[in-house]
């Protein structure tokens, strides 16, 4: 069996597959299998090793033989902070949040703020911080924080939603929830550790139960149903969120996050409670594997297709140039990048938009739609997409789509 799994390991298979067989074999010997479980690891991109990583702790007794013998590898620095953030979920792997640490350079906070300490850091935060790159902070891939917290209804569910946190909640609370995730566990958010009979490790918040299942809501945003009948015991774990979340950031980067969460909900640009400016898009570039194809289920925003990358929008409304580039392939163009929106509108008829950005084309339900800075389409009542081509990638340049005639969508 495990020379099978090698073997998918080995020739070429796909990501998933890869991965599928990388865990099956760890499943078996997690210290035998440690050489490929790294190499797999060093070469899968984020999202995927986060994933890996994530599937790996899912193995009873892995964390404890990770922390051994991570240290006696050669993992690199990259790697070990792409696992911090699975390893952080929770608190039953500390050893090997400290193992990850260390390998990655970085320090472990153990320090606990007094109340007028965290009340200092948050008066420094709101002199000297700086909102608009803690937003850039905010949504790093190596955070996570979108993968967890919604703002304006975009965004993961198994935090609280942030959308209006800076108005409602002092800042010295924010800095606590930041650096003290256990501190204050707000009511509905208090995460659970499953170990199944046949010794898988679960944990995540508890969406439902009854008498045969438990769902949980686990740290990538995922239903996870478990039958009663599988588990071997339960204990609660406080808050999904990881400590020790910023210990990679600079003492100013920390400040600027701070002011960030600070100003959510208030009057300005970081008020998400309209629904009027799309937050949410969908992203799909034409590709050799694709062009086959064709764009006319591109243009009318046929989700169905495979190739569709979710992209986020800043709280103010723009998809940034960096958010685009993320998705786009520079080496295997042929038809071109596209970003879909979709809202709602009560009434069929004429909508406003404004659509800020530079694009070559607008559909709306997949009909053509002349565009210039602010300019109607029109809609049908109930859930409509619209599709924005971009020129070129060279071409690439932010994009803002606002209306007061409809509600966007956040899914």
């Amino acid at each position: 069996m495990a020379e099978g799994l090698n073997k998918l390991v080995n020739e070429g298979s796909s990501a998933a597959i890869k991965n599928e067989a990388v865990v099956a074999l760890a499943t078996i010997d997690l210290k035998e299998a440690l050489p490929v479980v790294i190499s797999t690891l060093e070469t899968v991109g984020l999202s995927d090793s986060s994933g890996l990583w994530r599937s790996l702790l899912g193995i009873n007794g892995a964390s404890a033989l990770l922390a051994a013998e991570l240290p006696k590898s050669q993992l690199s620095a990259e790697t070990a902070r792409a696992g911090l953030r699975p390893a952080r979920e929770g608190s039953q792997h500390q050893a090997l949040v400290s193992t990850l640490m260390q390998i990655a350079g970085l320090s472990l906070t153990n320090v606990h703020l007094s109340s007028a300490e965290l009340q200092a850091l948050a008066a420094e935060a709101l002199a000297k911080g700086d909102a608009a790159r803690g937003e850039q902070l905010y949504r790093r891939t190596d955070l996570a924080c979108t993968s967890c917290h919604a703002i304006g209804s975009v965004g993961g569910k198994v935090g609280p939603d942030l959308t209006s946190i800076g108005a409602s909640a002092p800042p010295d609370y924010l800095v606590e929830s930041i650096l003290s995730p256990n501190a204050k566990i707000k009511e509905g958010y208090h995460s659970i550790l499953i170990t199944t009979k046949n010794q898988q490790v679960l944990s995540g918040i508890v969406l439902r139960e009854n008498a045969t299942e438990v769902v949980l809501r686990n740290a990538a945003s995922q239903e996870v149903t478990v039958p009663v009948q599988d588990i071997a015991e339960r204990t609660s774990v406080g808050s999904l969120m990881p400590s020790g979340l910023i210990d990679s950031l600079l003492p100013d980067e920390r400040l600027d996050l701070i002011k960030f969460l600070s100003q959510l909900g208030k009057p300005g640009p970081y008020d998400a409670a309209k629904h009027d400016v799309a937050r949410y898009w969908r992203l799909y570039q034409v590709l050799s594997k694709n062009s086959h194809l064709g764009i006319q289920g591109v243009s009318r925003g046929d989700f169905t297709l495979a190739d569709w990358k979710p992209g986020f929008s800043t709280v103010e409304g723009t998809l940034t140039e960096e958010s685009i580039a993320k998705v786009a392939s520079e080496g295997d163009q042929s038809r071109g990048l596209f970003a879909a929106a979709t809202f709602q509108s009560a009434t069929s008829g004429p909508a406003v938009f404004t659509l800020a950005g530079k694009a070559s084309d607008v559909w709306v339900n997949g009909q053509p739609v002349k565009f210039d800075g602010e300019f109607t389409a029109e809609t049908k009542a109930g859930t409509n997409v619209m599709v924005v081509r971009f020129p070129s990638l060279g071409k690439l340049s932010s994009l803002r789509l606002s209306s007061p005639d409809v509600i966007f969508l956040s899914e």
